[in-house]
């Protein structure tokens, strides 16, 4: 009797979680694509812009260093000290802390914790665009847009909607 209320739980579960195979395998594909630009990247350039700071960690790892880029050295600071001048409040807190927070709870280098969040991050937010396409269209249409959000996301930005209609 158990076992037989174990498997229909587990029937639902996975029938209720369904939706989520092909956000998941797009997520996955997507990141494996960027990967490999990256990695094409480092190689062809490996002094791409980078402001200062330690990243001896990343450079093992080309890759993942070509995600770090751009403002990864602000986050990384904001997540080790905090607020340490009037410039570095132009970031948002909510990244750097969880970051901080991964980064203490499982020792995670900061670097590939801030990499990790924001990953999760859109693996999320891919999630949530389908979910809300199919709600109010097909799944092929929810493919479509989750392929073009993945392709160009300013797109779906207020401005850019703004712009679109003038």
């Amino acid at each position: 009797m158990v076992e037989v209320f174990q498997r229909s739980q587990i029937k639902h579960l996975v029938m209720r979680w369904r939706w989520t195979i092909y956000p998941t395998v797009f997520f996955l594909c997507s990141r494996i694509a960027l990967l490999g630009f990256s990695q094409i990247a480092m190689i062809v350039s490996p002094g791409l812009k980078w402001e200062t700071g330690s990243r001896d960690f990343l450079q093992q790892y080309p890759a993942l260093d070509g995600l770090c880029r751009w403002d990864c050295l602000w986050f990384e600071q904001i997540a080790r000290q905090g607020y340490w001048e009037a410039k570095a409040t132009n970031f948002f807190p909510l990244y750097p802390l969880m970051a901080r927070i991964l980064h203490v709870v499982t020792g995670l280098e900061l670097h590939l914790a801030l990499l990790v969040i924001s990953n999760l991050a859109g693996f999320g937010s891919l999630c949530v665009i389908y979910r809300l396409f199919t709600k109010l269209a097909d799944q092929e249409a929810a493919r479509w847009g989750l392929a073009l959000f993945a392709a160009y996301p300013f797109a779906f930005s207020k401005e850019s909607a703004i712009q679109n209609r003038s």
